[in-house]
C-alpha cells in the first residue's frame, strides 16, 4: 500500500513548492518529484491519520458548500479551456484561501497523478463528494464531456442551496419575533414582576384575580426555570439522537408530514430533490436503476425515501420509473403522470427537468403562504400575552385610584 508524502522542492533558484504524493518509500517519493522538473527540498511521510480529518471536514463545517460549488465550476472553465486536470488542480490548490480545501485539492491532484481516474479519486472521500457526484463524474469521464458534468454538478448544488436558503430566509422574521416575544415575557417574569409583587404586597389589599395569576406564574417561574431550562436541553439532546436513528428518524418525518402546510412544503420540496438528481444522472446517460438508487439518499425524509427504497424493486423486475411513482403515496400525483407521459414520449429527463422547475415555484408559494399565516399568529400570540401581563399589573393601581377616589 503506498503512503502519503509530504514534500517541499524548488523550481528554479527562486521558487520554491509544495505538494503532496503517493509512493511506497520515500526514496521511491524523492524519485517522483525529480521527474517532475523539481529539486527536493524536504520529504515526509504523512499519516493516515491526517487524511481522515478530511473525511469529515464538510461535517465539521471546514467547508462550505460554497467552497465546493466554486471548486466545481472552476475546474470545468479550466478543462474546457484545454488546461490538463493535472495543471488545473495545481490551479486550484493555488487560488484555495482555505487550508481545508488546499489540502483536499492537493490529496486529489496527488493521487491522479498515481493513474487514478478522477471519479475513483473522489470516491476515497466520501465524508466531502457524493455518490450523485461521482456517478455524473464519471459518467462525464466516459463521455468526454467532464467539463459539462462538473459545471451541472456546481450549478445542482447551488440550486439546492437556494432551495434551503429560501426557507431558512423566510423563516428568519418569525423565529426572530418569537425569540423576542419569549425574551421580554421572561424577563418581565423574572424582574418586573416580582417588584411588582412586593409592592402589592405592602398594600395589603386583595388582588384581582389575574393579577394573582400572574404572581403566581412569576414565582414558578423563578423556582422552576433550572428544571425547566434542563426539560428543554434534554428535549433537544433526545432530538438529536432521534433524527440519528433510522426508525426514530421514520416516526418523526411521518410526523411531519402530517402536518397541515409544513408536510405539504417538505413533500414539494423531496420532489424537487428526486426529481432535479435524477434528471442530471440521466441526461448523463446513468441507468435509470442506478440513477435511482442514487438519487434516493439526496431526500430528508425517511418517509418517502422508505417507500421508494421498496419500490425499487418494481425496476429491479423489469418495472418503469412511472410504477415505482405510482406505488409511492407519498409523492403527488402530478408526477407519476407527468413521468409516465415522459417514459412514453422518450423525454424523462426532460419532464423531470420541468417537475423541478415547477415544484421549485409550488415551494416558493407554500413558503410565502406560511409566512402569511404565520408571522400575524405569532404577533397575535405575543400580543395576548404581553396585553394579559400589563393588564394583570395595572388592575390593581386602577383598584387603588377607584379607592382613593
Amino acid at each position: 500500500m503506498k503512503k502519503r508524502f509530504k514534500y517541499k522542492a524548488k523550481r528554479g533558484p527562486y521558487e520554491q513548492v509544495e505538494g503532496i504524493l503517493f509512493a511506497e518509500t520515500s526514496d521511491e517519493a524523492v524519485d517522483k518529484v525529480n521527474e517532475m522538473g523539481l529539486l527536493p527540498v524536504d520529504i515526509f511521510e504523512e499519516k493516515e491519520k491526517d487524511l481522515q480529518k478530511l473525511f469529515s471536514a464538510v461535517k465539521k463545517g471546514k467547508l462550505s458548500g460554497r467552497e465546493l460549488v466554486v471548486f466545481y465550476r472552476h475546474l470545468s472553465k479550466l478543462i474546457k479551456a484545454g488546461v490538463p486536470i493535472l495543471r488545473a488542480l495545481a490551479i486550484l490548490s493555488e487560488e484555495a484561501s482555505n487550508p481545508a480545501m488546499k489540502e483536499l485539492v492537493e490529496n486529489i491532484q496527488a493521487k491522479v497523478r498515481e493513474g487514478e481516474s478522477f471519479s475513483q479519486v473522489l470516491a476515497d472521500f466520501p465524508g466531502v463528494f457524493s455518490a450523485f457526484d461521482i456517478a455524473l463524474i464519471s459518467a462525464g469521464e466516459g463521455g468526454g464531456n467532464l467539463e459539462e458534468s462538473l459545471l451541472r454538478i456546481g450549478n445542482y448544488r447551488e440550486q439546492q442551496d437556494v432551495l434551503l436558503k429560501k426557507v431558512r430566509t423566510a423563516l428568519t422574521y418569525p423565529v426572530f419575533l418569537f425569540t423576542a416575544g419569549v425574551a421580554t415575557v421572561s424577563f418581565m417574569m423574572a424582574f418586573v414582576i416580582p417588584r411588582f409583587s412586593q409592592f402589592f404586597s405592602d398594600l395589603g389589599q386583595e388582588l384581582p384575580l389575574a393579577t394573582r395569576v400572574l404572581i403566581s406564574i412569576s414565582h414558578s417561574f423563578q423556582k422552576g426555570w433550572p428544571a425547566a431550562l434542563g426539560l428543554l436541553l434534554f428535549a433537544y439532546f433526545l432530538l438529536r439522537r432521534s433524527l440519528r436513528i433510522k426508525k426514530e428518524k421514520m416516526i418523526l418525518d411521518r410526523l411531519l408530514l402530517k402536518i397541515p402546510k409544513i408536510g405539504e412544503l417538505i413533500i414539494k420540496m423531496e420532489t424537487v430533490r428526486l426529481s432535479r438528481t435524477l434528471a442530471l444522472l440521466l441526461k448523463n446517460g446513468v441507468h435509470i436503476l442506478n440513477a435511482v438508487r442514487i438519487s434516493i439518499p439526496v431526500l430528508q425524509n425517511e418517509a418517502i425515501r422508505f417507500q421508494l427504497d421498496s419500490a425499487c424493486k418494481v425496476l429491479q423486475e423489469g418495472g418503469s420509473f412511472s410504477d415505482i411513482l405510482r406505488d409511492a403515496s407519498l409523492l403527488p400525483r402530478f408526477v407519476f403522470h407527468l413521468a409516465k407521459v415522459g417514459e412514453e414520449t422518450g423525454r424523462l429527463d426532460d419532464i423531470l427537468f420541468e417537475i423541478s422547475d415547477w415544484y421549485e415555484q409550488e415551494v416558493d408559494l407554500t413558503v410565502q403562504t406560511l409566512m402569511r399565516l404565520l408571522e400575524p399568529l405569532l404577533i397575535l400570540a405575543v400580543g395576548l400575552v404581553l396585553s394579559f401581563v400589563i393588564g394583570a399589573l395595572l388592575l390593581p393601581v386602577f383598584s387603588i385610584n377607584a379607592m382613593i377616589q
